[in-house]
């Protein structure tokens, strides 16, 4: 046994002490020492991501979901019409969609509905209380 070599570890040449000697990772595994070839990893990367717009146009023209222009024009021609407005207005608003691009106009029927309802409300309650001051106005001039 050498007089630098220790239970724990070896010395260098120098004498020092080398608590964790590195073996030879080529020696250790039977490899043979790198002889400066060149060797290119392949590139793996995903495609960059692009976010979508937000700003873009949807594709209405395409689209089968959407209504037409001409959808448009005919529902409001339709609702020019007296009466039967106030029915299709209904019809579109409680009933089944035939095809899914009419949902958008059985969603504008529901709003207009709302609308006319909140408007009503507000003109029988400016109505009532017209009525009643008038009433009291002119109940005055009944003692004369």
């Amino acid at each position: 046994m050498d007089e630098n070599t220790f239970t724990n570890g070896q010395a260098d040449q120098n004498g020092a002490f080398n608590q964790n000697p590195q073996p030879d990772p080529n020696q250790q595994f039977g490899q043979q020492p790198y002889q400066g070839q060149q060797y290119q990893q392949p590139q793996y990367q995903q495609p960059a991501y692009t976010a979508p717009n937000p700003y873009a146009e949807p594709d209405y023209k395409n689209n089968p979901n959407y209504m037409k222009l001409t959808d448009w024009i005919v529902t409001w021609l339709l609702m020019c019409i007296p009466i039967a407005n106030i029915i299709l207005m209904f019809v579109w608003a409680f009933g089944k969609p035939s095809e899914p691009k009419f949902q958008s106009r059985k969603t504008m029927m529901q709003a207009y509905l709302l609308v006319y309802a909140i408007v009503l409300a507000i003109v029988i309650v400016i109505s009532l209380v017209a009525g009643i001051s008038l009433a009291s106005f002119f109940s005055s001039f009944g003692d004369y």
